[in-house]
């Protein structure tokens, strides 16, 4: 007979992802991608992969407002898939 699997403890079904047992990602591992300036790439077409491998040790978000310098708080890499739009003179002093 074949071993019977625990799924509660195994973290690979989702069981315990809200418990205090999960793993949780240190503070200041943020990437944020742009998408206010109409870029053509967003994580759902173009860096889905990219987003994929990167989520299990990154938070991984997307902006799209105007760039200020208080959203940089914490945050590791800004990627910036190529912007169709013009930046703002206010975007570009931070």
């Amino acid at each position: 007979m074949p071993p019977v699997t625990n799924f509660a403890a195994n973290p690979r079904y989702g069981q315990e992802q809200n418990s205090e047992n999960a793993t949780k990602k240190p503070s200041g591992h943020k990437i944020i991608v742009n998408q206010s300036k109409k870029e053509a790439f967003s994580i759902l077409s173009g860096l889905r992969g990219i987003q994929r491998r990167l989520k299990n040790a990154w938070t991984v978000e997307t902006n799209s407002d105007e760039i200020t310098d208080g959203m940089f708080e914490g945050v590791r890499a800004f990627i910036l898939p190529q912007p169709r739009a013009k930046f703002n003179v206010s975007e570009l002093l931070y």
